[in-house]
């Protein structure tokens, strides 16, 4: 029930409270458990795209095209 009620709350400030007013809620978060989880996933996710893209790279340099099948698997 309290997960429910914090993301109807993180909804809704979405929509209606000021850009201050989430600079602000933004640098709280951040220093939660949560918000350290979440830079964390987002260090992952860069990492993980990073290397995506270098595999990528280093296939068109071997092999000047990639399929398209192969693209749309990812």
């Amino acid at each position: 029930m309290q997960s429910i009620v914090i993301a109807s709350v993180l909804g809704l400030a979405d929509k209606y409270v000021r850009k201050e007013y989430i600079d602000r809620l933004k640098e709280v978060v951040r220093m939660t458990r949560i918000g350290a989880a979440l830079i964390e996933e987002g260090r992952i996710e860069g990492r993980i795209r990073k290397a995506q893209e270098s595999i990528l790279d280093a296939i068109k340099a071997k092999f000047e095209t990639i399929p398209l099948r192969h693209l749309l698997l990812s």
